[in-house]
């Protein structure tokens, strides 16, 4: 990991850096997770690689990123929240206006077309879940952003102090 720091600011702090040795995997690992985050719209990743990005984050980045880069990756997170949020309301719109339902199996059959009554709705319960802790960390992050005055972001307030 090496920059000019004249031309670019590093993402790590320097602290954490020495020049005979490469970064631990721990440190190589956090950088793969911010870049994954803050170009997310490159590479379209799941939600769930997205939260793991984000945990793995929160939990080395304080001390080991470069700060404002460390928050930088914080709101990309938000964003990358909220983008695939809106993009799974827009999919099932599209589904519901031309079919009246959504995709799915049919009469009581998976794709296979076999019987699906014995399959446990337990993934239904799990992603239910993860929907939940993903908006907290999404909230939890904008109030940070919002408190720290490095993120502002939209809402639905904002909509009612317009009118």
């Amino acid at each position: 990991v090496c920059s000019d720091p004249t031309f670019e600011r590093p993402y790590v702090d320097p602290s954490n850096l020495t020049e005979t040795a490469l970064p631990p995997f721990k440190v190589r690992l956090l950088l793969v997770c911010a870049q994954l985050l803050i170009y997310h719209q490159r590479f379209d990743l799941p939600r769930e690689c997205v939260r793991a990005c984000y945990e793995y984050v929160k939990d080395f980045g304080e001390g080991v990123l470069e700060e404002g880069y460390r928050k930088k990756v914080m709101v990309e997170f938000v964003k990358a929240m909220k983008e695939e949020a809106a993009g799974n309301r827009k999919d099932k719109g599209e589904r519901n206006e031309v079919s009246g339902v959504e995709d799915g199996p049919k009469n009581g059959r998976d794709e296979n077309g076999t019987d699906d009554e014995n399959d446990d709705d337990d993934d239904d319960d799990n992603d239910d879940n993860d929907d939940e802790e993903g908006e907290e960390a999404v909230l939890e992050e904008m109030l940070k952003a919002e408190a720290g005055g490095y993120g502002e972001f939209e809402d639905d307030y904002d909509d009612i102090d317009e009118e």
